[in-house]
């Protein structure tokens, strides 16, 4: 959904590592919505940002288009999405919570939020010699291949992960019993963490140092630092995205 090229600017972002729970969401009015900045700003088309919107029910939004690549994952609610210049009805795909789909830049898309929708939106900035996205592609809940990941499992949505500089998007599904992401996949970049279902556990400054974790319930979008994957579960079928949106130009680092 790209609303957000429609709308002007206001708020502020949070800072990394703060983590945005439900019951902690402080929305900002954004023209015919709502919005939480979680990264950078989504108004500045140079530098990547996650944000997290809020639309009404019946929110009907006409074709329109984003000059930087974007995605979108559904925390609740239901949207259809079409792609073109004209709005078709027998063009619209129906998309539940748990969705995930990518749109290139400057591709036309149109929606309609059925119910109130919670929705996180990430704008892109892919290093020079990054593969581009050239094709919309949609990823409902039931259409997501998982693959064992040690002792969990892991869908890739984008990208290759841990590529530098290259966006990506991964899917984790961690088992019962404390399972912890392994060291060795730390991500060595700024990474974003949504969790699904489930919850996840984290304590300051990483685990294992003697603090008491912080719980992280579903609808909970959390940015990490380079290096600090230090995540776990105990909760059966705990489903988390990971994203790396990009690093964009030393400047975008700096804000």
């Amino acid at each position: 959904m790209l609303l957000v090229v429609l709308l002007p600017s206001v708020g502020g972002a949070a800072s990394p590592s703060s983590p945005v729970t439900p019951s902690a969401r402080m929305w900002q009015p954004f023209g015919l919505a709502n919005r939480i900045q979680v990264r950078g700003d989504m108004a500045d088309p140079g530098c990547p940002s996650v944000t997290l919107l809020r639309l009404r029910p019946d929110t009907r939004l006409p074709p329109h288009s984003s000059p930087v690549d974007r995605t979108y994952l559904i925390l609740s609610g239901t949207v259809h999405v079409g792609i073109g210049k004209k709005w078709d009805d027998a063009k619209m795909q129906t998309l539940p919570a748990g969705s995930f789909w990518l749109v290139p830049a400057n591709t036309s898309t149109f929606e309609w939020a059925e119910d109130q929708v919670v929705c996180q939106v990430t704008a892109t900035r892919p290093a020079r010699d990054c593969p581009r996205l050239t094709e919309p592609a949609f990823f409902p809940p039931d259409r997501i291949e998982w693959a064992p990941f040690g002792g969990m499992e892991r869908a890739v949505l984008a990208g290759r992960p841990g590529e530098p500089g290259c966006p990506w998007v991964d899917r984790i599904r961690f088992r019962a019993g404390g399972r912890s992401m392994p060291a060795a996949d730390a991500a060595s970049e700024e990474v974003t963490w949504t969790v699904l279902s489930g919850s996840l556990r984290r304590g300051s400054g990483g685990l294992g140092n003697g603090t008491a974790p912080a719980e992280l319930p579903a609808g909970t979008v959390l940015t990490l630092a380079a290096g600090d994957d230090a995540v776990e579960s105990d909760v059966a079928d705990t489903v988390a995205q990971r994203e790396f949106a990009g690093a964009g130009p030393r400047a975008c680092r700096r804000r």
